[in-house]
């Protein structure tokens, strides 16, 4: 009897200790996934804003209607406060939201370098970019753009092979399979698609999927072509034969006239903007 008593507790402490084996093993898998899980993390968000990093200001109009925003601004580190500038973004935003939703404008990053300041915003979509922004933004569909009031008036270009080719707004006026982005400011915008036509007037260079706004320019008239191989970050300048010039020396060229907004800090001793990014010509992209 106290024989089979042993073994029932030698039985009943070894299923115990195999319990909590598995208990000990569940454990340790639940917190190696937690950290692969933030780790990931942690990597996919250093390859989300890498999409964003730019060395001038840049906006982003994305697949599924969101807008990004890298605004990049000179900000003197000996003058101004960096807590002070984070904050008062904080603060902006968190009263717009409070107003408009609690994600309609979210902060990815902010990182200061060499009395540059790098600011990348998220935007719920193209209305919530032009209303937090004050930047006049429009994003969709060709005939909802004409309802809106959008006349789609003065020369286009079509892209051929890399060349900007005049054509009528009857070569694209009736593509429901299209989009458009019309934007009224001096800066770059990316879309996330192909560039099929552009307006001519405002438009200094483009490329496949991005252009360069800025007054007083004409495409048609610029002759300036885009290169598909190019690296549009690099700051090399290269020449052609014909005069014209390729997308390296466009960009090179936006990043010394400048296309930057200033931050407020509320007082009076702001830093000095280059270059109005204001423009008062709509510039129309139309892309698929």
């Amino acid at each position: 009897m106290a024989k089979r008593t042993s073994n029932g507790r030698k039985k009943r402490k070894s299923a115990n200790s195999r319990r909590i084996k598995r208990i000990a093993l569940i454990i340790m898998l639940l917190i190696l996934l937690l950290v692969i899980t933030i780790l990931a993390g942690v990597w996919l968000y250093k390859r989300w804003e890498a999409r964003f990093d730019s060395e001038t200001s840049v906006v982003f109009v994305l697949e599924d209607g969101k807008v990004v925003s890298n605004d990049v601004v000179a900000f003197d580190t000996s003058k101004y406060n960096q807590d002070e500038l984070g904050l008062f973004i904080e603060e902006t935003i968190s009263t717009y939201n409070k107003e408009n939703g609690a994600e309609a404008v979210v902060k990815e990053s902010l990182e200061i370098e060499d009395n540059t300041a790098s600011l990348i915003l998220t935007y719920m979509d193209a209305d919530t970019y032009k209303d937090f922004s004050g930047t006049e933004l429009y994003v969709g569909t060709i005939s909802d753009a004409v309802a809106k009031g959008y006349t789609f008036d003065g020369q286009f270009a079509s892209i051929v092979d890399g060349k900007a080719v005049e054509c009528s707004i009857e070569k694209f006026y009736g593509q429901s399979d299209l989009k458009v982005a019309i934007i009224r400011a001096n800066t770059k915008i990316q879309v996330e698609g192909e560039i099929m036509y552009l307006s001519a007037e405002n438009v200094d260079s483009y490329g496949e999927n991005w252009i360069v706004t800025k007054d007083g320019c004409n495409l048609l008239a610029n002759g300036k072509a885009w290169d598909s191989q190019t690296d549009v970050t690099e700051n090399t300048e290269t020449e052609t034969t014909d005069g014209s010039v390729d997308a390296t020396e466009l960009v090179t060229e936006e990043e010394e006239t400048g296309t930057e907004i200033i931050f407020d800090f509320g007082d009076e001793d702001e830093p000095e903007e280059e270059e109005d990014t204001y423009s008062e010509v709509y510039t129309y992209i139309i892309y698929r």
